[in-house]
């Protein structure tokens, strides 16, 4: 797999600088139909097809929309759905899902995602993710569904993930802690997701295997903390590594936590134990719902 992209990632907080990149976008040419459908709070004819641009919000009411991006790819709305046009950069068209459930492709030419990240395919791949976001939340529900590779990268500003097909991660920020990223991955996984986060000193990389919730966020003095809750899998660890200075690894017990120094690579070890209740444990994969991995990958 390949980290290479020609665009970088946008976080919720970065997306004023679309407006900044209006004069550099070219004409968007998606297109949405279907029946129920607003197109900036105005109703659209279930017979007619409508051109989007930059800033464009689509809601589905009665039923189901259809959003064909200028590549050609199509990415399909669930009623009670909402998604934003964010225009065209760099030849590549973005839609963010602000609420709701959307399934598509992805490809050279279309990303979509939440405010959480972006899901991106590797270079010349393509492939059928599907995105949930809960309305109200800084949340995130992806599953690569089928790709030409293998899976998909999830890309916010300096974090990358690794999402194998067939697997399913929940990515939430929280505004009470500024920089910190928290993944929880689903119980029906078959492969670990694996994280690359930038640092000043190079890439710091962590592998959550099935049922793991943890969070990444950065300290003082330059130092990045990386926890596995005691909620998670009690079979498997997560695995730490940084990949620059001094090549450390470790690996993280439901509990656990690493203390990573930014410029050395250097990694401390501690525990903490904050479990939460069953019942507010959310698992991104719902079997009785989940339709889309009968779905096929678009060409």
């Amino acid at each position: 797999m390949t980290t290479s992209i020609k665009k970088s990632s946008l976080s919720l907080a970065a997306f004023a600088l679309a407006a900044a990149l209006a004069g550099t976008h070219a004409a968007e040419a998606a297109q949405v139909s279907g029946a129920g459908v607003r197109v900036n709070n105005q109703p659209v004819a279930a017979d007619k097809a409508v051109t989007l641009k930059s800033g464009d919000v689509v809601t589905t009411l009665d039923g189901p929309a259809v959003i064909k991006t200028d590549a050609g790819d199509e990415i399909r709305l669930d009623r009670n759905s909402t998604v934003r046009h964010e225009g065209t950069s760099d030849g590549v068209e973005y839609l963010l899902v602000l609420a709701g459930t959307a399934t598509g492709t992805v490809s050279p030419k279309t990303t979509f995602g939440a405010s959480s990240s972006w899901a991106t395919a590797p270079e010349g791949g393509k492939g059928e993710v599907r995105v949930e976001v809960p309305a109200g939340r800084g949340e995130g529900r992806f599953r690569s569904v089928s790709t030409t590779t293998g899976g998909v990268w999830l890309r916010n500003n300096d974090t990358n993930v690794w999402l194998p097909d067939g697997n399913s991660v929940s990515i939430t920020t929280d505004p009470a802690l500024p920089g910190a990223v928290c993944y929880r991955t689903s119980q029906q996984n078959n492969a670990s997701i694996e994280i690359h986060k930038l640092v000043s000193g190079g890439t710091i990389r962590i592998r959550y295997p099935r049922a793991a919730e943890g969070c990444i966020q950065p300290l003082s003095g330059n130092k990045t903390k990386v926890t596995n809750s005691i909620n998670s899998n009690k079979q498997e660890k997560a695995d730490v590594a940084t990949l620059f200075g001094s090549n450390s690894q470790a690996a993280l017990g439901p509990g656990a936590f690493a203390i990573i120094d930014n410029q050395t690579g250097g990694i401390e070890l501690g525990e903490e134990f904050q479990e939460v209740p069953e019942d507010e444990i959310y698992d991104p994969v719902d079997d009785a719902t989940d339709a889309s991995t009968q779905n096929t990958t678009k060409r």
